[in-house]
């Protein structure tokens, strides 16, 4: 290749760009192109000792010409990347590869080594090979070994698909060029479509000239074991549709007039037109798409148009081979006044629960076009039934938002009782006492207690309703403060609780806490000024004196050390 590089010249360029391992693989548009090729490529390898031969050409006059110099290929089809090249018909087939599928005994190690022989590396056998993966996935969640035996219902379910598989392979055709008739006067479009399922993700691209689509790759993927949502799939489709979209744009030469992705996801839409911090899966992953893209290149297409949904379910060879929606993507892209128009600020607002509860998303819509994401519609008889049903299902995306401010109003009055604690004073001087508390080393200064309230987010709530709010937040509150006096306090006091049956007792000169009953944040350290015992022997009370130098006399159980001393 150093030769060629040191040769600079269209052609030469066109044997960096198209040359594989030892094959070159390119196309041209006229007869006169074609010879030019021809003739400069061998003359331009030649002098590198290089002989540029098997030449295969759905031109006659090229082949020919190839003839003529004894470099013609002999073989009535061409192998390309593993696929067939019939230049006489100038169509495109499989290798078939799939074997044995009678075979008596199938093991996991067996369907791999099939299903592995697939060679599509465009992915447009991608609806039915996809269940091959399904199935594969479903061997290793079983945890079957690699030679073991499989189950009789598995074995006649991968017979079943290799057949069908093998269907597809030997019996789809495809023609070489993307369309019939010269296009060279209408401006090339770029059209993405991504989806997901709960079992699989993936995209498809397509080449639009202004009449006709047709498809020129696609990939899938399977959805990963651990389970993940609906949404967080879609986006994931998505990272795929913009690294096609762009390597398609690399590989072709093609000046495309516009990219233009296509999702069924109004969740995936949100995100990628949010302006707002979300979190860290679904940042990175936006990071990228709108490295590739932009979020106005972004557009909705309903699930029932969208062909990057055949390849994430699945299709037989036969619904494959007749499937328009598939080859040549949706009816309406040939007119733009029919396209689906998405308006995310006309949107009822749906929640995707997190395991975490700050990770609670906004994300799109259920509406006209959207409502079979959450309700099957096909399950109802009348519409008043829909209507209720969804009625309640709007209902229950309500009270999970208004139950999330409870959770949060909730654990902030609690992190307020737990950092206004004191540990251990900071001054050794009486009238100068301070307690040094969690807070401190957090804000610099105790935190208030924040006051109970309801949220104002619902603007519609009623006054019962916003009781039955409040009454619940204070039966938690209260159970932790139940909680907080009956375990934490009391196990503060308990090293000198029973003082005169241990070696560790409280000493003159200790600061503590002193007990009233008012929240702990407004306890008054004091300092002990002498020890009070009884006629047993044993502690029982002190004598202390606070900030404002009052002396007083408070037995030992209303006395609460500090954490640190």
């Amino acid at each position: 290749m150093k030769h060629v590089s040191d040769n600079p010249s269209e052609t030469a360029d066109t044997i960096r760009r198209d040359i594989y391992v030892d094959n070159i693989l390119t196309s041209v548009n006229t007869e006169d192109d074609a010879r030019k090729f021809f003739h400069e490529s061998r003359k331009l390898l030649s002098d590198a000792g290089v002989n540029l031969r098997s030449w295969a050409s759905n031109s006659t006059v090229l082949q020919e010409t190839a003839k003529t110099e004894a470099v013609i290929d002999q073989d009535l089809e061409t192998k390309i990347l593993g696929m067939r090249w019939d230049p006489e018909q100038d169509i495109l087939t499989f290798a078939k590869k799939i074997s044995n599928t009678e075979s008596r005994f199938i093991s996991k190690r067996e369907i791999l080594r099939q299903s592995s022989s697939i060679f599509d590396p465009l992915g447009l056998l991608g609806p039915v090979t996809i269940r091959a993966k399904l199935l594969m996935q479903q061997l290793w969640k079983q945890k079957l070994s690699w030679d073991e035996i499989l189950p009789e219902h598995i074995h006649s379910e991968w017979i079943d698909m290799s057949r069908d598989i093998q269907s597809a392979l030997g019996e789809i055709k495809l023609p070489r060029h993307f369309f019939n008739e010269s296009t060279q006067n209408h401006p090339f479009t770029l059209h993405v479509f991504v989806d997901a399922s709960e079992k699989a993700y993936g995209a498809c691209v397509y080449i639009y000239n202004g009449e006709n689509a047709t498809l020129i790759i696609a990939k899938n993927r399977v959805a990963p074991l651990k389970n993940i949502t609906l949404p967080r799939l879609e986006l994931m489709a998505a990272v795929i549709g913009a690294r096609l979209a762009n390597n398609v744009q690399q590989s072709i030469c093609i000046d495309f007039d516009s990219v233009t992705y296509w999702s069924d996801s109004q969740v995936v839409l949100h995100w990628l037109s949010s302006s707002k911090s979300l979190n860290k899966f679904v940042e990175k992953r936006k990071s990228e798409i709108l490295k590739l893209t932009a979020p106005h290149l972004w557009k909705y297409v309903p699930t029932d148009t969208n062909p990057a949904d055949l390849q994430t379910r699945g299709l037989s060879a036969e619904q494959l081979k007749t499937s328009a929606l598939w080859w040549h993507g949706p009816k309406w892209l040939n007119n733009k006044d029919q396209w689906p128009v998405w308006e995310p600020q006309n949107r009822t607002v749906l929640l995707e629960v997190d395991t975490d509860v700050d990770e609670i998303l906004t994300s799109a819509s259920v509406n006209a076009t959207g409502i079979h994401r959450i309700v099957d519609i096909t399950r109802f008889n009348t519409l008043h039934t829909l209507l209720r049903v969804s009625a309640y299902v709007l209902r229950f995306i309500s009270n999970c938002k208004i139950h999330e401010e409870n959770i949060r109003t909730i654990l902030s009055e609690i992190e307020t009782v737990i950092n206004d604690r004191p540990l251990t004073y900071v001054s050794s001087e009486i009238q100068d006492l301070q307690p040094l508390t969690p807070s401190h080393l957090l804000y610099g200064r105790m935190k208030t207690a924040p006051s109970v309230s309801v949220s104002q987010e619902n603007t519609n709530i009623t006054h019962t309703e916003a009781n039955k709010q409040l009454e619940r937040k204070e039966l938690v509150l209260q159970h932790f403060l139940k909680r907080w006096r009956m375990e934490y306090l009391t196990g503060l006091r308990e090293f000198h609780k029973f003082s005169g049956k241990n070696d560790t007792k409280i000493k003159v000169g200790d600061i503590v806490q002193v007990y009233e009953n008012m929240p702990r944040t407004k306890w008054k350290l004091a300092m002990i000024d002498e020890l009070i015992t009884g006629n047993d022997g044993l502690v029982r009370a002190a004598k202390i004196h606070t900030a404002s130098n009052k002396i007083t006399t408070r037995p030992v159980t209303k006395l609460y050390p500090l954490e640190l001393p």
